[in-house]
């Protein structure tokens, strides 16, 4: 007795099966930072200048409130993958702003698995709740966020940039805030494999002529990811 093939069937199967391999290489191959657990780690307070060459380690929650953390030029501040940056403004007054400024080389490159996620201190979803205030969320301009300056290197790779800035925000060290992420005139830039998300300013500000950033592969969940000045370009696709 013949069995009856139901040909509709077979390459109904086969095309189920080829979707889901193809689903599972995309996820696999997926390069922006996913949500870090909120698992709690050890804390670090971090407001000193770098001045000489300093690495944050994997396993660490790096607190940067009320003050500018500075990179000083001939330094290099490395972070590993999994670390996270918590940052508070003292108020959104004169000099009340925290946040991060790049004289020297910031080198931070995470994994898929691991991002380097730099956010607000109310952000308890990666760390843990680390102020011990009790289940709570970051909103925008809860931080300045980065000015990178003149010969500085910045190398941003699967990192997570959160809940900066806002109009009116000011700092001594770091000036009027005018974006997230703002690249002043012959700074160096890298972000790849990167979001920049639920800010109040530009993801991404080139402040300044000639410059040539890489920018590839970043997710924006913010308003306008970027602005540049009229001199400056994009040598490679965001």
């Amino acid at each position: 007795m013949r069995s009856r093939i139901n040909f509709w069937s077979i390459i109904g199967g086969i095309m189920l099966l080829g979707g889901l391999l193809l689903a599972g290489t995309v996820a696999r191959s997926a390069t922006v930072p996913m949500t870090v657990p909120p698992q709690p780690q050890e804390i670090v307070p971090a407001c000193s200048p770098i001045t000489t060459d300093t690495t944050w380690t994997t396993g660490n929650v790096y607190v940067v409130q009320n003050c500018a953390l500075i990179v000083q030029a001939g330094a290099t501040l490395t972070i590993q993958p999994g670390v996270v940056v918590k940052f508070l403004n003292y108020s959104t007054g004169l000099g009340g702003a925290a946040g991060l400024r790049v004289d020297g080389r910031l080198i931070a490159q995470g994994t898929a698995d691991q991002p380097v996620v730099f956010t607000s201190l109310a952000d308890d979803s990666v760390g843990g709740d680390t102020n011990g205030d009790g289940n709570s969320n970051g909103t925008k301009g809860d931080w300045y966020g980065m000015v990178l300056t003149n010969g500085s290197e910045t190398i941003l790779d699967h990192v997570s940039v959160r809940y900066t800035s806002m109009s009116g925000l000011h700092n001594f060290a770091l000036g009027w805030n005018q974006a997230q992420i703002e690249v002043r005139q012959g700074a160096r830039f890298t972000l790849t494999n990167s979001e920049v998300r639920d800010g109040g300013l530009l993801a991404v500000y080139l402040n300044g002529r000639g410059l040539t950033p890489t920018i590839r592969n970043v997710i924006i969940m913010t308003i306008p990811f970027i602005n540049q000045h009229q001199t400056c370009s994009l040598p490679t696709p965001i």
